[in-house]
């Protein structure tokens, strides 16, 4: 009996301890307890305030922390970034030995969900990540970055500024049920606003990209848009256009942008993205300064057919 009474007050004080900790996470309190980076998907966030007074070429790194059953995890952040003028550079450093799908973000501009192997302690990211200025608070004078880990595959310090938010169980349930809610989507339309603004700070070679997504029974697809055309680009004014999908995907796929058509063709995806750096002429394809990249997916064995909207502001 004695031991009975004993494990229900432990249960009583563990269920309190959650419960507080619980409510600190909806109050937004960031000191939350690391007992709380438990294993599962967790966006991590690292607001970092003064930007226009950061030292140029020169690398800030994030206090530790622990997310996703994983320890001792860093952000490295660099506002001048590599050889392109005007873009930062962002960094996740984990633990050697493991193996990470995950998504790196600085602002509102998130890169496709990536999977590394981190054999040493060697950060794994972008040089030329994205616009600063694009992302840059100014009201407050402070940008957010930071990464969502989706998976822990293999595994082998928080401070100041650092917010761990463990995903919930139903956020989890929630994309696990997306692959079989879009499974009849096989039209995904990706509309882009401010293009003027956009296309005068996004530089010849870097790319916007849409929000991961679901569809025709495939996750994580991602669109990759060159406003100013990719390295590979060719024609003046002409604007490049990619997707990206898991390694070993094979779809049949018709890509656009406004009204100009590319496809249908078949794509097997290794390491690569699919598309054409010399799609079209962009300024034909704007409207009310914004213009809509759309993919459509050939799915035979589905009768029933939808379209997913996706905006970047």
């Amino acid at each position: 009996a004695n031991r009975l009474e004993t494990l229900q007050a432990q249960v009583e004080e563990l269920s309190h301890k959650l419960t507080s900790e619980l409510a600190q996470v909806k109050a937004g309190v960031t000191d939350i307890k690391d007992g709380l980076s438990a294993p599962g998907p967790a966006r991590v966030e690292w607001r970092i305030e003064n930007v226009s007074y950061l030292m140029k070429e020169q690398s800030m790194w994030s206090p530790f922390f622990d997310a996703s059953g994983l320890t001792d995890l860093q952000l490295e952040f660099n506002p001048t970034g590599g050889n392109m003028e005007g873009y930062c550079s962002l960094y996740f450093w984990c633990t050697p030995g493991s193996t990470v799908r995950y998504h790196l973000f600085v602002g509102d501009h998130h890169r496709p969900v990536e999977t590394d192997e981190f054999v040493n302690p060697v950060g794994q990211g972008h040089c030329n990540f994205c616009s600063l200025e694009a992302e840059h608070d100014r009201s407050t004078d402070s940008i957010t970055v930071g990464v969502v880990i989706e998976e822990v595959i293999s595994r082998p310090r928080r401070g100041d500024g650092i917010t761990v938010t463990p995903l919930s169980v139903d956020s989890v349930v929630a994309r696990s049920l997306e692959v079989q809610q879009n499974m009849s989507v096989t039209r995904v339309e990706w509309r882009i606003k401010n293009m003027a603004e956009r296309i005068s700070r996004t530089k010849h070679g870097c790319s916007l990209y849409s929000p991961p997504f679901t569809a025709g029974g495939v996750k994580d697809l991602c669109l990759e848009f060159y406003p100013n055309g990719s390295a590979s680009t060719k024609k003046d004014g002409h604007c490049a256009l990619y997707m990206r999908a898991p390694k070993g995907a094979h779809l049949n796929i018709t890509i656009y942008v406004g009204t100009c058509k590319k496809g249908p063709v078949d794509a097997y995806f290794e390491d690569n993205a699919k598309g054409l750096p010399d799609f079209c002429l962009l300024q034909d394809q704007i409207e009310d300064d914004s213009v809509t990249v759309a993919l459509e997916l050939e799915v035979p064995t589905r009768s029933e057919r939808s379209v997913l909207h996706l905006t970047t502001g």
